[in-house]
């Protein structure tokens, strides 16, 4: 795997005009047109959705470097670092561009480091951001040039596949400037993003069902129910009404378009285990093991299979080396941070990145099967434009008491809202200075009770990244 070191960080990427999210398309074209339209030489699998497309990309990119082939994955927000949403996966060398030479040093004709090609690519970025102001447009934003980067970087990284995460929607992200792609998958769709995407199901799907390309695969699922032997939490039903909403939806989209719809069958699929780190499940008659934890981890295992399937299927001359085994293997490598990650055991500390009430939904459910003993201790920290409200309501059902952090960034939630709205419900709650006191201090009353206890870290990414910088992470 090639994941660079950030050796090279130019003053663009930090010095850029405030991030403020500016859906369009105009300066990451014309910012793409100058690095040669990279993007129209990949192949790419775009993915959209509310919840999961990480994880889905994650499955999608470990199955097919197990299988050979070199990919590039493109996932934000970064969890660990700024560069990592950026990565080559090249288990071999590649399948298609096996022998061919990749991005040389004109000068001295020597092959270049991944570091240096990505140092050189992001040069470029950089060069062409700066013609582009002077020349009287409008400076792209920190994402337009990430996302830049990425299909410059992928491109002269000669990878075989690109697997595309949707920054925000889909019709006017900065990643939806291919032509083309080879599949379109539609993770699990809910409201969020309200003043971009618009606050019902059928106005978000009709943002997001942008990235369908025509004669593309559409992968969605059918909207049917995963068989877990567990009674689901409040809500369920209306959950599962509304994936039937977006299946339709899509569907609609995608037969205006000319693309082929391929249906996940979610009534097909059975959770056989699911203990924390060790997930097994059965799908169309056929077992698969995953070491993520989660019912919904299972729900985009299940995207990822039949991506790869359909791309079997389709294109047989390029992805026919894939097999069962390389899609187990696949499956049962990925380790995915802040999804359900166990960071810490006696007591369990989990993280997980569920940041809208659909995620903490699923969340409760997962947690509900994964710890039916323990009380659960969570800490929470959520962004002020987040339904936090239905958010803290949904975590009430499943989690016994509440210690409320703030959030990185400026957009973070007064920690009082939070530990106001949980003790109206007559429940104990306490607000701490940061994840780390908060994690310590419930340790500390689990290690000290004769009761289990599971401390569970969620509301937003950026709270792993605050509490691994507070402490030496041992495994």
């Amino acid at each position: 795997m090639d994941n660079t070191s950030n050796n090279c960080k130019p003053e663009f990427m930090r010095n850029a005009a405030p991030d403020d999210i500016r859906p369009g398309l105009e300066r990451i074209s014309e910012l793409c047109f100058r690095l040669g339209d990279p993007q129209d030489e990949l192949r790419i699998i775009h993915i959209t959705g509310t919840n999961g497309k990480g994880s889905t990309g994650a499955f999608i990119t470990s199955i097919l470097e197990k299988s050979g082939y070199r990919v590039g994955w493109f996932s934000s927000p970064a969890v660990r670092d700024e560069w990592e949403c950026i990565r080559v996966y090249d288990m071999d060398d590649g399948y298609l561009y096996a022998d061919s030479t990749e991005y040389a040093d004109v000068e001295s004709d020597k092959k270049l480091t991944d570091d240096e090609i990505f140092c050189k690519c992001m040069d470029e970025v950089e060069s062409a951001c700066v013609e582009m102001v002077s020349e009287g447009y409008e400076e792209p934003s920190i994402f337009e040039k990430q996302t830049a980067l990425m299909y410059y970087y992928f491109y002269k990284k000669r990878v075989d596949v690109v697997v595309v995460e949707v920054g925000m929607g889909g019709r006017g992200d900065a990643t939806n400037i291919n032509k083309t792609c080879l599949a379109a998958v539609f993770t699990s769709v809910s409201v969020d993003h309200e003043r971009f995407l618009g606050d019902t199901i059928p106005d978000i799907i009709n943002e997001k069902s942008g990235i369908i390309k025509k004669n593309c695969s559409v992968i969605v699922s059918d909207g049917g129910r995963i068989d877990t032997s567990l009674k689901l939490s409040a809500g369920s039903d209306d959950k599962q009404d509304s994936a039937l909403i977006v299946y339709n939806a899509v569907k609609k989209h995608a037969d205006e378009i000319g693309a082929d719809v391929h249906p996940v069958d979610m009534g097909s699929v059975r959770v056989i285990r699911l203990l924390p780190g060790d997930t097994a499940f059965a799908y169309e008659d056929r077992k698969y093991e995953l070491i993520a934890s989660g019912i919904y981890q299972v729900y985009n295992a299940c995207l990822a299979i039949k991506t790869i399937e359909t791309l079997i299927d389709k294109y047989g001359s390029f992805f026919g080396r894939i097999n069962y085994d390389n899609i187990q293997n696949g499956l049962r490598s990925v380790s995915l941070p802040a999804r359900l990650e166990i960071i810490k055991r006696d007591p369990f500390v989990i993280f997980d990145g569920a940041h809208n009430p659909d995620a903490v939904k699923l969340l409760g459910e997962s947690m509900k099967r994964l710890f039916p003993d323990s009380d659960i201790y969570a800490v929470m920290g959520v962004y002020a434009d987040k339904d936090y409200k239905t958010m803290v309501d949904i975590a009430a059902g499943f989690c016994d008491e509440l210690c409320a952090i703030r959030a990185d960034g400026d957009r973070a939630l007064d920690p009082g809202v939070l530990t106001g709205l949980w003790m109206s419900k007559g429940r104990k709650a306490y607000a701490a200075g940061s994840v780390y006191e908060a994690v310590s201090r419930y340790t500390d009353m689990i290690r000290n009770s004769k009761n289990k206890g599971v401390i569970l870290v969620f509301g937003s990414l950026s709270l792993r990244r605050s509490y691994l910088a507070s402490v030496d992470r041992k495994w």
